[in-house]
């Protein structure tokens, strides 16, 4: 089992490539793996927040952005340099109200189904570029402070730099928190990815930061 610490990490989560040769090793798949989350982490809620802002109708309750059903299509700075494309469609759904008359509570349902068009994408001297179709399920009850995710990853992306190499990627994973949204518990990523077994992949990537 993978640990990751927050639920800000939720719109964080990987993929991977093609173009030249192939990537050699699972240490290398593991490495393009932290890469492509890094982005990913970064990019998509800012991508996300630019289609809320473009609605003038959106308004926040109890600390969260209602949201709606948005178009998403952004062009997002990556962290060390370079662009990423983000288009596709979002959608938020919640339920507010109070419990013994008082206490407030929320729960809400947030699914996106997104492509990423990655452009000389650079983290941690790791560059990305090619196509990746990134899906994520989110379910939260604040009363009881849990969540469950699904989300998968689909596509093609070269790296270069520190990790060289094409790969392919066909993975899905799930989690679910623990108390208090402390921790994201992530079960084993099934698929595949540059190849190899997803799962065995993961246990090669640092997947411990924040988003």
């Amino acid at each position: 089992m993978h640990r990751l610490p927050k639920l800000a990490l939720l719109a964080s989560l990987p993929l991977l490539a093609a173009g030249c040769s192939p990537l050699e090793g699972q240490d290398d798949a593991g490495r393009g793996m932290e890469a492509m989350m890094k982005v990913l982490g970064a990019g998509t809620p800012a991508a996300l927040t630019a289609a809320k802002d473009q609605r003038p109708d959106d308004f926040r309750a109890f600390g969260l952005d209602i949201m709606g059903s948005v178009s998403v299509d952004a062009d997002v700075d990556c962290p060390d340099g370079g662009k990423m494309k983000l288009e596709g469609s979002a959608t938020l759904d919640t339920d507010l109200g109070n419990l013994d008359g008082w206490d407030a509570f929320a729960t809400f349902a947030m699914e996106f189904d997104l492509s990423v068009d990655f452009r000389r994408c650079k983290v941690d001297g790791v560059k990305i570029n090619g196509d990746l179709d990134y899906s994520l399920d989110i379910d939260a009850d604040s009363t009881t402070g849990s969540a469950t995710l699904d989300w998968a990853y689909t596509g093609e992306v070269r790296f270069s730099g520190e990790v060289k190499g094409s790969c392919e990627v066909d993975m899905h994973a799930s989690a679910s928190t623990g108390n208090a949204f402390s921790d994201l518990e992530v079960r084993a990523y099934a698929g595949t990815m540059c190849g190899f077994e997803a799962g065995e992949v993961a246990g090669y990537a640092d997947l411990s930061f924040g988003g």
